[in-house]
C-alpha cells in the first residue's frame, strides 16, 4: 500500500469544522451559528442562505472571493500538483486569513506533522519487510528541507519532508516544521537572503531555527524511531556556516543514533537551487553583465 496523502484529514477537518462553528455563516453581518452550506470551492466557508454566500463573495472589506484562493492554496489537492495530490495545511490557510490564533495553528501543525510521521513510519516499515536483500534499508530514513521566510511579522522556519512510500517513490510533505524563530521587520527580506542581503539576522533567530531543527530530530527518534537522513538549507538559511551548526550537529546526530545503537551522521546540504543562483550571479557579475 503506498503512502497515504489523507494522513492528516482527520485533524484537519477538526479543525475546519471548529472554526465553523465559532464563527458561523462567514457572512459577517449575519454569523448564524447554525449554518452548514459549504463553499464548493474552498470547502472551509460556511454559510446559512444563498444571500449570505453572494454577499460575503462581494464584501467590500473582506471579500470571500479574495480569502477563498488563500484557502485552496493550501486546502485543495490540485493547487500544488508538485505533492502528487496531497493537501497543503488547512492552518496555515487559517491563519492567512486570520481565523485562528496562532497558537491554534502551532498545535495543528504538531498534529499535522506527527500524523506524517506515523504514515512515514508505516511506510519504512513495509519497505524493510520487503526489502530482503537490505538494498533500501540505508535509503530507508527521512530528509527534511529547510528555509527561512518573512511571514506575518515574524521570521518563520519552514521545512518540507520527504520518505520513500512502499512502492520506492520519493513523497515530499510541505508543512512539516512551521515555527517562529523570531520577530520580522522592515529590512527582513534583505536580512534573510543573501547574498542580496547580508543575512544579519538577530543571533537569537539563528538560535531559534537550530533549537527548532534539533527538536524535531528528537521527536521523530525518540516518538517515531525513525531517523533523520538529511537536512537541505535554502532560503533564508543561507548564513549557515559549519562553525554555527557545529554543536547543534553533533546533538543531532547523537539523538539520531540512538535508535539504532550507532550514531548516524545526518548530511546537511545546501540546496543546489539557490547555490546556482550564487554562481550565476557571480558569473555576471564577472563579465559586467550585474544582475541589479
Amino acid at each position: 500500500m503506498s503512502f497515504n496523502y489523507e494522513f492528516a484529514n482527520e485533524d484537519e477537518e477538526y479543525l475546519i469544522k471548529l472554526v465553523q462553528e465559532k464563527r458561523g455563516c462567514f457572512n459577517l453581518d449575519c454569523g448564524d451559528p447554525s449554518a452548514k452550506k459549504r463553499c464548493t470551492k474552498c470547502q472551509v466557508a460556511v454559510y446559512c442562505s444563498k444571500e449570505c454566500q453572494v454577499k460575503d463573495w462581494k464584501d467590500k472589506s473582506c471579500p470571500h472571493k479574495e480569502i477563498c484562493k488563500v484557502y485552496l492554496k493550501d486546502t485543495a489537492r490540485s493547487s500544488q500538483p508538485e505533492l502528487n495530490g496531497q493537501k497543503g495545511s488547512v492552518a496555515i490557510a487559517l491563519l492567512g486569513t486570520g481565523i485562528i490564533l496562532e497558537d491554534v495553528c502551532s498545535k495543528a501543525l504538531i498534529d499535522r506533522t506527527d500524523a506524517f510521521l506515523e504514515e512515514a513510519k508505516r511506510c519504512m516499515e513495509i519497505v524493510k519487510k520487503n526489502d530482503k536483500n537490505g538494498f533500501r534499508s540505508a535509503n530507508n530514513a527521512l530528509g527534511i528541507a529547510a528555509c527561512c521566510i518573512h511571514d506575518i511579522g515574524k521570521v518563520r522556519l519552514v521545512c518540507a519532508a520527504t520518505c520513500n512510500d512502499p512502492e520506492m517513490r520519493v513523497v515530499m510533505v510541505n508543512h512539516v516544521v512551521y515555527e517562529a524563530v523570531g520577530e520580522g521587520g522592515v529590512d527582513v527580506r534583505r536580512r534573510l537572503h543573501p547574498p542580496h542581503g547580508s543575512g544579519d539576522i538577530p543571533n537569537e533567530s539563528r538560535a531559534r531555527v537550530l533549537e527548532t531543527l534539533t527538536a524535531f530530530v528528537r521527536r521523530t527518534n525518540e516518538k517515531f524511531g525513525v531517523q533523520i537522513q538529511s537536512i537541505t538549507y535554502g532560503r533564508g538559511l543561507k548564513w549557515l556556516r559549519e562553525e554555527e551548526y557545529k554543536d547543534a550537529k553533533e546533538e543531532m546526530d547523537d539523538l539520531n543514533g540512538k535508535v539504532h545503537g550507532v550514531t548516524k551522521q545526518i548530511m546537511w546540504m545546501p540546496d543546489m537551487s539557490y547555490a546556482m543562483e550564487d554562481v550565476g550571479n557571480t558569473f555576471m557579475s564577472a563579465m559586467g553583465m550585474g544582475m541589479g
